[in-house]
């Protein structure tokens, strides 16, 4: 699968392929990053996601394919010589030198003036918010003050690409959602071209311009996170992307149905599909409220949080997961064994023999 992005292209894959013995990494691989871009390589472990940063960044070497950066060929090129900024899981500092040293390292080794080191990397201690821990060393400082010193350091010497690896993997909930907010900010701010890898779908939809969603080496689908999310190309996209009920659909002249819902279906070729829907995308009902309803009981709830959680049985035997606002939930008076009608709002469908 390819994509052109619109306006100068920074990073353009083509047909990119790499093996580690038997097992293929990557299977012919075609990607465009635009400048200025915040895309992310979503997938599993063994997607191929990491290895194709290491590819673009010039730490692995393809077996197939070209890589331009630029606009130039790049497969040959050093990784020093791509001018690009990599930030490494697990941060990758001098533990020997302080936040100041490090991040003044990738100028210094390039014989930059020492006025200008001083200048810039005051410049980031102040963008990054280190006032104040310049003297530390890394072991002094918690895992999102070392992100902000790795995120830092790969900047100084201003690249044109920033490549980012699982950068908030190593990090508690509570702080890789504050540093992710805050790398949407500081991307809105310089507008470096980012590629980051991550397997955390809510990292992706919520940071990212464009969202790679990356399956056993090939990519799956290349759009939006509303795109992604909300037109998946396939099943894999659709289970991977979050929580889905799983129904049997009826397809006739070119529509699907579940319940009383029916939808347009026309890349359907079977009589018999299956209809994929969001815990968030169907409604509880009343028994008996709707005829076409599909009738189950509560199975379970969990109340805690914004919007209620619950586990029904269908009829047929099918568990459902299902999540509505808690105002529906004090007005429906929901409780175990209660007998309810499930209504669908929308679905996604796909032939028993895509799965």
């Amino acid at each position: 699968m390819s994509t052109t992005a619109v306006g100068v292209t920074d990073i353009a894959i083509r047909g990119v392929s790499r093996a580690f013995g038997e097992f293929k990494a990557l299977r012919d691989v075609d990607l465009e990053v635009a400048s200025g871009e915040l895309v992310a390589l979503l997938g599993p472990s063994g997607s191929g996601k990491t290895t194709l940063l290491r590819i673009i960044a010039g730490l692995e070497k393809q077996d197939a394919g070209s890589v331009m950066i630029a606009g130039q060929e790049s497969t040959g090129l050093a990784s020093r010589s791509r001018d690009i900024g990599f930030v490494f899981q697990h941060y990758a500092l001098f533990k020997h030198m302080s936040v100041r040293q490090n991040i003044g390292f990738a100028l210094k080794m390039r014989k930059t003036p020492k006025a200008r080191i001083d200048a810039r990397v005051d410049e980031l201690i102040s963008l990054f918010r280190l006032d104040g821990l310049t003297a530390r060393y890394p072991d002094e400082l918690s895992g999102g003050q070392r992100q902000r010193v790795a995120l830092a350091r790969a900047l100084a010497f201003e690249p044109r690409i920033l490549l980012l690896d699982e950068p908030f993997g190593a990090l508690d909930a509570r702080v890789r959602q504050e540093l992710r907010r805050w790398l949407r900010r500081l991307h809105d701010d310089i507008g470096v071209t980012t590629v980051f890898v991550t397997h955390d779908q809510e990292e992706a939809l919520e940071v990212a311009d464009r969202v790679v969603v990356m399956n056993e080496g090939r990519i799956e689908q290349i759009g939006t996170p509303e795109e992604v999310f909300s037109n998946p190309a396939n099943v894999f996209v659709m289970k991977f992307l979050g929580n889905v009920n799983v129904f049997h659909a009826r397809v006739e002249h070119g529509k699907a149905s579940v319940g009383g819902l029916a939808i347009e279906a026309p890349g359907s070729t079977s009589d018999s599909a299956r209809a994929y829907i969001r815990p968030h995308e169907m409604d509880i009902h009343r028994a008996g409220q709707h005829a076409d309803d599909i009738p189950a009981t509560v199975a379970f709830v969990n109340p805690v949080g914004a919007n209620v959680k619950v586990e029904l049985l269908t009829d047929a035997g099918d568990v459902v997961f299902v999540e509505i606002t808690r105002g529906s939930y004090l007005e429906l008076g929901l409780e175990r064994d209660m007998a309810v009608g499930l209504r669908p709002r929308v679905f996604n469908i796909f032939d028993d023999y895509s799965i």
